[in-house]
């Protein structure tokens, strides 16, 4: 039986063979890279992390997929039905931006930026004391949704939610239950709190302004009333009212007793004044307890304080920390980094939502005592002013003697006038604001409600359809992570950069793999066969052109091609490389040393015997046993009947006598021998041959047989080891096609 180069040997009987141009080499020392620039370099490159993962999956793809699907279709209904109907009930109120009137504005407004007061009322509206409000309702007592909480008012606070959809005036309130008549049942009662307690306040208290400005109104009227009669009965006793019987010195004492008497009522009006700025402030002081600060204030006075800041800033600092040492890390591997980085932005964060509540308690304190310190000044302000109005009251005294000595009618007259004149200027704005506030106090309110909640009539499923397609999504990559993470453990080869990276061996050439399809009718004439064909002898070639270099340096001519276990396409690679060696002029002898397993003979249809166990046992000569091929220049020696006598001459050195005898025959030995690991045999050989070529199969080898079987090897003093990969580099060999097409035609 003749050989043909492009037939399949048995050795690969469950692989299949494919070829690409070979990898370029650069000069080594045959011993391990270990941390060497190449593994540096794969360390860095991201993609080389996550490559082992890729190719777990492409090797197992039906089931990754398969099993990835069965739990799509397990979880994704069960998540599905676990889902029940939920209802949101949705009020709609407006608050306005600005304060509304009717037609004036009152000294009572309080005028605040519209941001501000929105987020006032937006907190205000779920602060304790509404909600409390909204529990004392009846309506709400019976509800399941209320008696099967334990706390009530803590699920309200959490569940009750607040919004100005589009940042606008409308201040939407929802609440979502299994039942839709309790969701709205809840709204309705918490709004309703919300207007009782906060609405309504305000314009109750402008009724009490107003009833405050009527007391006072009545209160200066009476008294501007008993002015008037005072002076009448004055003017009557005199006989006139006119000051034409004063001299000079009588208009004098009487001009220093009015201005001592303008001044004392001036300090009389501004203790007045102030008197009442200090009953508003101490009752806003009393009242204080049921304000509450709002997350806005809270925020514009933590933006001032650099402890806040400081952490704020190294809360990001920590968290993109964490974020890029996560990106380099393998998913999955434990790593003290991350979990360091994890207990600083626990302790950062405690520290940050501490020093929030210290601010909180600060503001709340600094507003108190910016109350308290107002009151204390108002105090101050009316102590002085009483010590002036004393002051001044002994002027007015001693100037009031004086004026008596010329008539003290008279003076009692400009006085009483004086006062009258203050008193009814006092009345008049007094008048003019209570007019005001009597009508501005039915104007609309700056809260309004536009929409109480209507039962809703169809379920909210926003959440469930995500979380539906989310479980799905993990249900499908729950298998396929599984299954990468259980392949990577077995450490296979993937491609030509594990060989050089992860184990540091020189790699001489690589060949992809052909399709068990091509490799059986590899023979056919059709285009597509013959790229393949051309792509098998092009890779041999290059493989061949960095022996006939080695050959020319270092005098390399007898090959042994073995591999750590069987299967792994040494026969194959073997074959080719004699072929090709054959191609380029050379005399070759293909030698079986694979005694246990023999295949030669069967391919190229030749006796087994006699062959290298006979001639290693004395039995046979060597020119007996060679037998000659189809092809011209290419000689094989088969591997003969193998036995323990066979083992004990290789032992002895046997196989160096037959080695040398060759060498002198042929211009290259090329040697198939067993594979390293399984039988010494090919340990005992590989001493007497010039180079040793490890053949590694993509998906079938592991990188620790590889390094078990170079480690055996360098013990048995082999120094010059190559590797070639099959199926090592398949991104490359597609590219090379269209090349391959060209140099065809």
């Amino acid at each position: 039986m003749s050989y043909d180069e492009r037939t399949a040997l048995p050795d690969d009987s469950n692989q299949s063979l494919a070829v690409s141009s070979p990898t370029a080499m650069e000069p080594h020392d045959n011993g391990w890279n270990r941390g060497g620039l190449a593994a540096a370099a794969a360390s860095e490159d991201p993609l080389a992390k996550v490559a082992p993962y890729l190719h777990g999956l492409r090797r197992h793809s039906a089931l990754a997929f398969g099993l990835g699907l069965l739990m799509v279709a397990i979880v994704a209904p069960l998540v599905w039905l676990s889902q029940t109907d939920e209802y949101t009930a949705k009020a709609y109120l407006r608050v306005s931006s600005t304060e509304k009137r009717i037609a004036f504005a009152t000294q009572g407004e309080i005028r605040t930026d519209f941001d501000l007061y929105r987020s006032t009322q937006q907190e205000l509206l779920t602060s304790p004391f509404v909600l409390m409000a909204a529990l004392r309702d009846p309506a709400l007592t019976n509800l399941s949704v209320i008696k099967e909480e334990e706390n009530p008012l803590a699920m309200l606070a959490r569940e009750v939610r607040v919004g100005f959809p589009g940042d606008s005036e409308i201040m939407e309130v929802r609440f979502t239950a299994d039942n839709p008549e309790e969701a709205t049942a809840v709204v309705n009662a918490v709004v309703q709190a919300y207007r009782d307690e906060v609405v309504d306040v305000e314009r109750v208290q402008k009724r009490e302004r107003l009833s405050e400005l009527d007391r006072v109104f009545a209160a200066k009227e009476t008294q501007v009333r008993a002015k008037r009669t005072d002076l009448k009965e004055l003017a009557t006793r005199l006989g006139t009212g006119q000051e034409d019987a004063l001299n000079l010195k009588q208009e004098n004492a009487l001009e220093v007793y009015a201005a001592f008497r303008r001044e004392q009522m001036r300090v009389q009006f501004e203790m007045l004044r102030a008197r009442g700025e200090l009953q508003a402030q101490q009752a806003l002081l009393k009242n204080f307890d049921a304000q509450k600060v709002s997350g806005l204030e809270l925020a514009m006075y933590a933006d001032q304080d650099p402890i806040v800041q400081q952490l704020a800033q190294q809360l990001a600092w920590i968290q993109a920390d964490y974020m890029y040492s996560q990106s380099q890390v393998r998913p999955g591997a434990a790593t003290p980094y991350l979990e360091r980085y994890g207990r600083d932005y626990a302790l950062a964060q405690q520290q940050y939502e501490a020093q929030q509540q210290r601010l909180r308690d600060e503001l709340v304190m600094h507003t108190q005592m910016s109350i308290e310190d107002q009151i204390e000044e108002l105090n101050t302000q009316i102590a002085v002013l009483e010590a002036q109005n004393a002051a001044i009251q002994q002027d007015v005294e001693d100037a009031r003697a004086e004026a008596e000595k010329y008539g003290v009618q008279s003076i009692d007259v400009e006085m009483a006038r004086a006062e009258i004149e203050q008193l009814e200027r006092v009345l008049a704005e007094l008048a003019t604001e209570r007019e005001r506030l009597r009508v501005e106090v039915n104007s609309e309110a700056r809260v309004t409600l536009i929409q109480s909640a209507d039962e809703p009539r169809s379920p909210d499923s926003s959440m469930r359809i995500p979380l539906t397609v989310l479980a799905s999504l993990a249900a499908f990559g729950l298998p396929l992570v599984g299954i990468a993470l259980w392949d990577v453990r077995g450490k296979r080869i993937n491609s030509s950069r594990d060989v050089s990276d992860n184990l540091g061996l020189p790699v001489i050439g690589s060949v992809p793999k052909i399709p068990p399809r091509i490799i059986k009718r590899l023979a056919k004439p059709t285009q597509r066969h013959q790229r393949w064909r051309m792509q098998l002898t092009e890779s041999v070639d290059g493989i061949v052109a960095q022996l006939l270099r080695k050959a020319a340096l270092e005098d390399t001519r007898s090959v042994l091609v073995t591999s750590p276990v069987r299967g792994e396409g040494k026969t194959t690679m073997a074959t080719q490389i004699a072929l090709s060696l054959v191609r380029n002029g050379h005399r070759v002898l293909l030698m079986d040393c694979d005694m246990r397993r023999p295949a030669l003979n069967d391919v190229f249809g030749l006796p087994a015997e006699p062959g290298v166990s006979e001639c290693l046992r004395g039995d046979a000569r060597v020119e007996d046993a060679v037998r000659e091929t189809a092809t011209d220049g290419l000689h094989v020696l088969p591997a003969g009947r193998w036995d323990r006598q066979v083992m004990a001459a290789l032992a002895k050195g046997a196989s160096a006598g037959l080695l040398n005898e060759l060498r002198a025959e042929y211009d290259f030995v090329v040697i198939d021998s067993c594979p390293v690991l399984p039988v010494a045999d090919t340990r005992y050989i590989s001493q007497h041959v010039d180079m040793v070529l490890l053949s590694v199969l993509r998906d079938t080898s592991d990188l620790p047989s590889v390094q078990s079987s170079f480690e055996i090897l360098t013990a048995f003093g082999v120094e010059n080891i190559e590797t070639a990969v099959t199926g090592g580099n398949g991104d490359l060999y597609s590219k090379s096609l269209q090349y391959d097409a060209e140099v065809e035609a």
